[in-house]
């Protein structure tokens, strides 16, 4: 009956143990991505850009719209590619760009989004590796990698029509917004 009794109490400890610690996992856990509408303003104020999901949408990736205008009055518009589901982005503040940058780091697939004037420029070689950097360097959450300060990981100059990202590593990547290509 010693032994049932000890036996039990062991496997009761290993069961708590077991649930609190997928409990805390879940409480440190990445958000999981909202697919929902946004807007974000430019810097001097003078710009919205709006993405909403179109009438009667099936797909939760390709189904959205980015609208942007000043004072109400559209600008421009098309098709938004919400590739992972994060709100959030960029307008610059002539309203001509709006730029997302991805938060998690992939290897093979594009970080970065350039939308110009109502249509897609072609960032599909702004993948990860396209950045070259360091693993060590790379900021590890429970299921993903940062590659670069939220607060401080960007400089847009529209004199040189260019936003440069700044990555952990400290490294700075300079990329044409009209051709999306990283100046070297």
């Amino acid at each position: 009956m010693t032994q049932f009794l000890i036996h039990s109490v062991k496997t009761i400890f290993k069961l708590v143990f077991i649930i609190s610690y997928c409990g805390l996992q879940g409480l440190i856990a990445d958000e999981p991505p909202s697919w929902s509408g946004f807007t974000r303003i430019s810097a001097n104020k003078l710009f919205t850009a709006k993405v909403s999901q179109k009438p009667k949408a099936k797909n939760y990736q390709s189904d959205w719209i980015l609208t942007v205008s000043r004072k109400g009055k559209v600008l421009w518009s098309c098709p938004f590619e919400y590739r992972f589901g994060y709100p959030g982005g960029i307008l610059t503040d002539d309203g001509n760009y709006f730029i997302t940058v991805e938060v998690w780091y992939y290897k093979d697939l594009p970080l970065v989004d350039i939308y110009k004037d109502g249509r897609k420029i072609n960032t599909n070689h702004l993948t990860g590796e396209s950045f070259s950097s360091d693993s060590k360097f790379l900021h590890s959450t429970t299921s993903h990698f940062l590659w670069f300060n939220q607060s401080d990981y960007y400089r847009i100059n529209l004199k040189e029509n260019t936003i440069t990202l700044i990555t952990l590593d400290k490294k700075e990547h300079k990329i044409k917004l009209n051709t999306g290509e990283i100046q070297k």
